[in-house]
């Protein structure tokens, strides 16, 4: 319902000023950048990757809705819960079992199986690909908007997985080799010789392919989204 926007919001929100392709730019900007770049597995790939698949998949979730009668994009009331109302201090936000559930599944990525993670990504994006306004704003277009300071995000979640991650790599002096290597391993389901020996070892550098990949996606489905509402307009 919009509880998770800060006051400042309603003047973000009503500016057109803003380039519409700026605004694009910096959606997408938001999830590829999560990664940094000393940490990414490859130089050449990016969200470019999942367009195709990202616009199949949003055009079956708009397909489905329309065919039940619901309109996907129509905004429902937003009060101002960020407000004093009638003197009383607002209810703290919250974000529901299921989002909360699904924030901290993905904040524990760095200690679960590659094989759950790859499960809990898969999760994210089809959620991440539904139309629902403030559902939309609350994890896709998170970069363009303040939030009140007890909210959680998608992008914040996921900024503490890739520095928790980095972290935990970069200490190493072939983390680069062994990132690739793990990459190429996963990419292509080659057996290949790597350089990680260690299961923990094999299970981070697993993890840091996966949440490179989804931040990509995710980049990619905020694109389709961003402009399918561009040709509405």
């Amino acid at each position: 319902d919009g509880s998770f926007l800060d006051s400042s919001v309603t003047a973000g929100l009503s500016n057109e000023e803003e380039n519409e392709t700026t605004r694009i730019t910096r959606v997408v900007n938001s999830f590829v950048n999560l990664v940094p770049v000393g940490l990414r597995s490859t130089e050449n790939g990016g969200y470019e990757q999942y367009l195709s698949e990202s616009q199949r998949q949003y055009s079956t979730v708009l397909t489905s809705l329309k065919k039940q009668g619901i309109d996907p994009y129509s905004v429902p009331p937003h009060s101002t819960p960020h407000e004093r109302q009638n003197g009383k201090r607002r209810e703290l936000f919250y974000e529901g079992p299921f989002l909360r559930t699904l924030f901290n599944a993905l904040g524990n990525i760095p200690y679960q199986p590659y094989e759950i993670n790859l499960e809990l990504t898969g999760i994210v994006s089809k959620v991440c690909l539904r139309p629902e306004h403030f559902l939309s704003l609350y994890l896709v277009e998170s970069s363009l908007v303040r939030f009140v300071p007890e909210a959680n995000s998608l992008h914040s979640v996921l900024h503490r997985v890739a520095t928790l991650l980095a972290s935990a790599v970069m200490a190493r002096p072939d983390y680069e080799v062994c990132l690739k290597a793990t990459r190429l391993r996963l990419i292509t389901d080659q057996t290949i010789q790597s350089p990680v020996e260690d299961n923990k070892w094999i299970t981070t550098f697993e993890n840091i392919v996966v949440i490179e990949e989804l931040c990509k996606e995710l980049a990619a489905i905020a694109y389709i989204k961003n402009k399918h509402r561009l040709s509405l307009t």
